[in-house]
């Protein structure tokens, strides 16, 4: 009874506290220290709705460990008649968000729960492949 009621906590406890996913993509070890492995992770913007003939904006955030250089932001799969309107989709090797605009057209076909992906890839880091995460887009009607 006590490891279902500790169990239960846990599951409670990770749930409560908002975890965004994220997606990891590592490369080797970097030449001037063979033991730190550098490491691109790209966290999900969270859930994102967008009226018809709308915008919305959010934020892609990442994580580098040993390596700085810029990362190569993508938006995928993302429901019919919605596109991206944010022209250069690069992170600076001295910051670590973007923000990411996305217009849905009037025609856009109204969907609740639909599954995007952001992608990061280090442009600078040929050995290392992208990182991908989820995040829900919804599209609803225009008002």
């Amino acid at each position: 009874m006590k490891r279902i009621l500790l169990s239960l906590m846990s599951f409670a406890l990770v749930i409560g506290t908002g975890c965004k996913p994220s997606g990891t993509a590592t490369g080797s070890s970097t030449e001037s220290d063979p033991s730190k492995v550098r490491k691109l992770t790209v966290k999900a913007p969270g859930d994102q709705s967008v009226k018809q003939n709308g915008t919305d904006e959010f934020e892609v955030s990442i994580n580098r460990d040993n390596f700085k250089g810029p990362v190569a932001v993508e938006i995928k799969n993302l429901p019919e008649g919605v596109s991206v309107t944010t022209q250069e989709l690069t992170i600076a090797p001295d910051k670590d968000s973007i923000k990411v605009a996305v217009k849905a057209n009037a025609n856009a076909k109204v969907v609740d729960n639909h599954k995007a992906m952001v992608s990061a890839k280090a442009k600078e880091e040929k050995d290392m492949k992208e990182a991908t995460t989820e995040f829900v887009i919804n599209v609803k009607p225009k008002e």
